[in-house]
């Protein structure tokens, strides 16, 4: 979802999008270029377009199998949304939030 919430202080800015909806949010499926116009009256009116790209997630990769004896415990520090891979898991990996 595409949301103007930030990008001016005007609350009765309307926002009209590529297909004619006016909406100060705009609810995407896919990356690209979507066109919007900001609308502050009749006589003021200014396009832009907005580039939404999908990018990569990013990945951790644990190196060859460890084992970890009970009892102990391995401590990962990863960015949100770090998809992990460990070694040959039997399982698919794991998204860590």
């Amino acid at each position: 979802m595409i949301s103007t919430e930030d990008f001016n202080g005007n609350p009765d800015t309307q926002y009209q999008w590529d297909d004619g909806t006016i909406s100060p949010t705009y609810t995407i499926s896919e990356p690209g270029i979507y066109n919007v116009i900001a609308i502050y009256s009749e006589d003021c009116q200014i396009p832009d377009t907005i580039t939404v790209e999908l990018l990569p997630a990013p990945r951790a990769y644990c190196g060859d199998n460890r084992e970890i004896c009970e009892g102990k415990s391995l401590t990962l520090l990863l960015p949100e949304n770090t998809l992990i891979t460990c070694g040959a898991m039997a399982a698919p990996a794991q998204r860590f939030r």
